[in-house]
């Protein structure tokens, strides 16, 4: 595990940013935290061109840390700007085109981690504790449910050709639950790689 390269997605609340930062600490890796939305929302910007920064972003981000770093954790993959700006912009938009199209030529990882809600309850009290402007926008439920249906969807579809393994955890298991899970996973497919 000298290069290890690992993403998180999952929907606003489900705990990458705390689930990466955990991680990247125990296994010795830079945390890459990839989520601009509290920086892009302020720009009041048409849905269009806010999902466009994200990708872009993303994007950006992923390629510099990826190639710089031997051990990097990032808090997000471009490939979850499909979902969004599918919800956003509509679906079949030029966003989530390019999305899918730069998702599967990127640099593969060694883990993509679909912390996945087993509770919508607790994501949409996790949001609203956040406190971010956006809040009531990121709780609601209908756009919370479309998120993580699409993300069930994106990670049977792309998973494996953007990892060479992927991991779904309960994203409302405790913090140190999860990296438990996490930790074994990894250890378990190690021992059988």
């Amino acid at each position: 595990m000298e290069k290890l390269k690992i993403a998180l997605i999952g929907v606003h609340g489900c705990g990458k940013s705390t689930t990466g930062r955990a991680l990247a600490k125990i296994l010795g890796a830079k945390y890459i935290e990839l989520e601009v939305i509290d920086e892009v929302t302020r720009l009041n910007l048409d849905p269009f061109y806010m999902e466009l920064l994200f990708l872009s972003n993303f994007t950006y981000r992923y390629i510099v840390e990826y190639f710089s770093n031997a051990r990097v954790i990032f808090s997000a993959h471009p490939i979850m700007t499909i979902a969004y700006s599918e919800y956003w912009v509509g679906r079949n938009n030029i966003i989530s085109y390019i999305a899918s199209n730069i998702s599967v030529i990127l640099p593969k990882l060694d883990y993509l981690i679909y912390l996945k809600p087993s509770n919508i309850n607790t994501i949409i009290e996790r949001i609203l504790k956040r406190g971010r402007d956006i809040a009531q926008i990121e709780a609601d439920k209908d756009y919370l449910k479309y998120i993580i249906d699409r993300l069930d969807q994106i990670v049977k579809e792309y998973g494996h050709i953007l990892a060479k393994h992927v991991i779904t955890i309960d994203a409302c298991l405790e913090l140190e639950e999860r990296i438990n899970k996490i930790l074994s996973e990894i250890k378990r497919k190690e021992i059988k790689d």
